[in-house]
């Protein structure tokens, strides 16, 4: 543990560099840049050599260079070595006389022999220093402020080099994942639309025997007591509502499904939703207010509609007085081609829903207390309000029970 306060030791700091160095390697060095960055800055300084380091614990790499050679040699007989620590950029004359460099390889004639020599410590955005910008004379010499100033700019844009090489690295695999993302997601909607194509096909079969057999009561005058023949037909226009149903499924499941925006009549789509529901629907009151037309695709709202009051039926349906509330009405703001948005509420007198719940029924598979479905309905509520760009939530109904509210901005 380090005191508070107290500077990290110099292996710590060593260790960040060598991670930040090897994230720009990792994205690939930009070595002619660099390379012309560092002919700018002999050429600035007027003298013969210049180049771009980049230090680790135990090395230096000049990565690029001008008027000497791109080599890796070990960072005790690198010259930035000395002053890797510093927090300010060096400028020397004469190195052969100061006692930092005077026995250097670089200045005794061992492996170069630099007198004069400026260095600019490259320094990430988060204060990492992890080399230098250098130029080197090998006779006694100096520059003006001026000029110093202007290789500290240079040095500014190695770094925005290497961190623009970094991001630009990071955006391409972001990219290349979104990439992998889409084609596993168009290959699942692939996948879904084959299984709703199977799913419309076994279900058309029977509901095709189904709506043959009513046909057939139908057709037979007298077979089917008069008490009787409002069911023939009810469950005649069920069965066609069905079959438009299954299509209209087929086509939300599949990549090109999307939402078909058209008028709505919430007052006709609400009636529907209540006589395919007639059975749920037995001991429970339905109040409808004054319902607009709306904008939205028929399908998924129907759907919508259809869960929402048959949520609302599951809990209410064992009272006495059971009662849903279906009311619904515009917004003040309007869309492209004057589509306004709108609101629906359905409201019951049921237990309703304890707060900590509220967003939880809302997953896939969850059912609230006491249901007996298989928890869908609500989660696919949501996806289709939210495919409309609306939102659904929950709260507490003036009967006392639950409220859902639907709010659809304007398209």
């Amino acid at each position: 543990m380090h005191d508070a306060g107290k500077a990290p030791s110099r292996a710590a700091v060593d260790r960040v560099r060598d991670a930040q160095v090897d994230a720009y390697r990792v994205a690939g060095l930009p070595r002619a840049e660099l390379t012309d960055l560092a002919r700018l800055a002999a050429q600035l300084a007027g003298v013969p050599a210049a180049a771009v380091n980049l230090m680790r614990a135990g090395d230096q790499t000049t990565v690029a260079a001008y008027g000497t050679g791109t080599e890796v040699c070990d960072r005790e007989d690198a010259m930035c070595a000395a002053i890797l620590y510093d927090g300010h950029p060096v400028r020397v004359a004469d190195a052969s006389a100061d006692p930092r460099w005077a026995d250097n390889p670089y200045v005794t004639g061992e492996r170069n022999s630099f007198r004069f020599y400026c260095a600019h410590q490259l320094v990430t955005p988060d204060g990492v220093v992890f080399g230098t910008l250098c130029v080197f004379d090998h006779v006694p010499r100096d520059i003006t402020d001026e000029v110093d100033d202007l290789l500290g700019d240079l040095a500014h844009r190695v770094v925005d080099l290497l961190e623009l090489r970094v991001r630009t690295r990071q955006l391409e695999d972001a990219v290349r994942d979104l990439t992998e993302t889409r084609g596993q997601l168009e290959r699942s909607n692939e996948r879904l639309s084959l299984f709703a194509a199977q799913v419309a096909h076994d279900l058309k079969g029977p509901l095709a025997s189904l709506s043959f057999a009513l046909g057939v009561l139908d057709d037979h005058d007298g077979s089917v007591a008069p008490e009787d023949a409002w069911l023939v037909a009810r469950a005649r226009g069920s069965v066609n509502r069905m079959d438009g149903l299954i299509g209209d499924i087929l086509r939300f499941a599949t990549v090109q499904g999307g939402v078909l925006v058209d008028e709505v009549d919430l007052a006709d789509l609400v009636r529907e939703v209540c006589v395919d529901l007639a059975l749920q629907l037995q001991r429970v009151e339905v109040v409808m207010g004054d319902l607009p037309v709306v904008s939205g695709d028929r399908t998924q709202l129907r759907l919508v509609v259809q869960n929402l009051v048959a949520n609302a039926a599951r809990f209410t349906r064992d009272r006495g007085d059971a009662l849903v509330r279906v009311s619904a009405g515009h917004g003040e703001d309007a869309g492209r081609a004057g589509r306004r948005g709108w609101w629906l509420e359905v409201g019951d007198n049921g237990p309703g829903v304890p707060d900590e719940d509220r967003e939880r029924v809302f997953e896939l598979m969850v059912q609230g207390t006491s249901s007996d479905g298989l928890g869908i309905g609500l989660a696919t509520a949501r996806r289709l309000v939210e495919a409309h760009g609306g939102t659904v939530r929950i709260g507490d109904s003036p009967e006392g029970g639950a409220l859902l509210r639907i709010e659809v901005p304007a398209g």
